[in-house]
């Protein structure tokens, strides 16, 4: 596990040090506070987004930097909840206050911003050459295209298939490439389910009710699949992360409420990179938990 910088061996250079305290770019402490999304990208460059520190931290342990997005352009970050990186490196960023996406470039800079269409934008995956954005605010999932043009809106607010009752998070297989058809598994977080929708937006299938035993969900947040196609939700209320296979069939319940290795205090975002490392945000432990998962022999 992990709460900043110093956990991973980080040391900001000196050159980096002073420039954030002449101008305030760089978060100095490189610890999260209240942290909420959480990304691995190609280069292993682990991306948080924290709205308790206003920004997204960007752990770099190869080249052993760290860098803290707080800005964008004349803006700032209000309450940044989700993050994912495209394969050249881009990064997009929800803030559900702003309300935006923010994108940036492999290095940090600043290229634009998504506002259409948004009221309340918090989980993010990319796929296929497009953006889905959970609006948790609309109860709906929007989809864009990489340049930010609005392609199509997902549902509405109800009980029935392809409606949401405040979703969250959503993920996707990491394997899309090769699977079209792929679904993507979106959180409806006050139905006490998730569903399965088409990359169009069909209705494929769904699973969970309310509950306070193990398979059922009390108050689910993030999502995430490794890569046998397993699904992992993490319950704010239970403090736990329960696994499930593909037709919502309970399969390992792991963690407990606590400080300890392996125990949480409101677990929210998740990402399970290409080598099955489970990366599940700690919110109020303030730090990043990660598992190994390992295949079936």
């Amino acid at each position: 596990s992990f709460s900043g910088k110093t956990d991973l061996a980080i040391e900001q250079p000196w050159w980096r040090k002073v420039i954030g305290f002449l101008f305030g770019s760089e978060d100095e402490s490189g610890g999260l506070v209240r942290p909420q999304g959480v990304f691995v990208d190609g280069r292993g460059r682990i991306f948080v987004a924290d709205p308790g520190a206003r920004g997204v931290h960007i752990f770099d342990h190869g080249e052993n930097e760290y860098t803290f997005l707080h800005s964008f352009g004349r803006d700032a970050f209000i309450s940044p909840i989700g993050v994912a990186v495209s394969d050249d490196g881009t990064c997009y960023v929800t803030d559900s206050e702003v309300p935006a996406v923010v994108v940036f470039d492999e290095d940090g800079d600043f290229k634009f911003v998504i506002r259409e269409g948004l009221v309340r934008p918090t989980g993010i995956v990319l796929r296929g050459g497009k953006i889905f954005v959970v609006d948790t605010g609309n109860h709906q999932v929007v989809v864009y295209d990489l340049q930010g043009n609005l392609l199509s809106r997902i549902g509405q607010r109800g009980v029935g298939d392809r409606e949401f009752n405040f979703p969250v998070y959503l993920a996707t297989s990491m394997t899309v490439g090769t699977q079209p058809e792929a679904p993507l598994f979106v959180v409806d977080a006050l139905n006490f389910r998730v569903q399965a929708l088409g990359g169009d937006g069909r209705f494929i299938s769904a699973f969970g009710s309310q509950g306070n035993t193990a398979g059922s969900f009390a108050s689910p947040k993030g999502i995430a699949l490794d890569s046998e196609g397993n699904l992992y939700v993490a319950d704010g209320l239970f403090d736990a992360i329960q696994i499930f296979n593909q037709s919502g069939e309970l399969l390992l319940v792991f963690g407990n409420p606590g400080t300890d290795d392996g125990e949480f205090s409101l677990p929210t975002g998740m990402y399970i990179d290409r080598e099955d490392k489970i990366y599940v945000v700690d919110t109020l432990n303030r730090r990043i938990q990660v598992f190994q998962y390992f295949k079936r022999q």
